[in-house]
């Protein structure tokens, strides 16, 4: 009797353990997309598309922001858990031990992002983009390329920059815009744009999240 009271506490247990793996399983395969996209978001300094990264992760499980790469300053307000600042040495040395999938070269700083950073997690990845890159952007598998545009004075206003660094942003956006967001041509190869409100980032997110989901997330 022992024995079989034994054998039947085993066999209980063993199966609770059969139902919870299952049970895991299938939870990890409804938080993986069946087609992993990568979202580049492209806009103006203080156009809030890190906010709108961050609100899209808060909002769905389905998406993650891979660590960016880069050589200039680090501000007051990034997130330390989305930037690896280095120099440019170690860039180049990053470079030449070709750990970059994908780089950024706006012809004054040096941004990428590493392998094992982009591919840490089968979700939507949500990356920055370069209105230099389109043609490189569009190279990589399931890109889907997004303008973000907004009141940049509001972004301005939420950072609160010295005044000179403001009007060093200011001057590099009035170039981008005549050379890029302006040109019917550019906005013709966007997959999306999107006007970034900042009254509420959530809001802002959410329907720029549901605008994905009907055209392209989960056709």
């Amino acid at each position: 009797m022992k024995k079989l009271f034994l054998l039947a506490t085993f066999a209980i247990h063993s199966f609770s353990l059969i139902l919870a793996l299952e049970q895991s399983i299938k939870q990890t395969q409804s938080s993986a997309p069946s087609k992993r996209y990568n979202l580049f978001f492209i806009g103006e300094s203080c156009a809030g598309k890190t906010t709108l990264m961050q609100h899209l992760c808060l909002l769905s499980d389905k998406f993650f922001i891979p660590k960016f790469t880069t050589t200039r300053a680090q501000r007051l307000d990034d997130d330390p858990s989305l930037f690896e600042f280095v120099t440019v040495e170690q860039y180049l040395k990053s470079r030449a031990a070709r750990e970059f999938i994908f780089e950024i070269d706006d012809n004054i700083t040096y941004y990428g992002y590493k392998k094992n950073n982009w591919h840490s997690c089968n979700k939507h990845a949500l990356l920055y983009g370069s209105p230099y890159c389109i043609e490189q952007s569009k190279k990589i598998e399931n890109a889907l390329l997004i303008l973000i545009e907004a009141d940049k004075e509001k972004g301005f206003a939420a950072r609160q920059d010295p005044s000179e660094i403001q009007e060093k942003r200011r001057k590099i956006n009035k170039q981008f815009s005549e050379q890029f967001f302006k040109n019917n041509d550019f906005r013709q190869k966007m997959d999306f744009i999107h006007y970034n409100t900042f009254g509420d980032p959530t809001a802002s997110a959410d329907q720029l999240l549901h605008a994905l989901q009907e055209q392209f997330l989960y056709n």
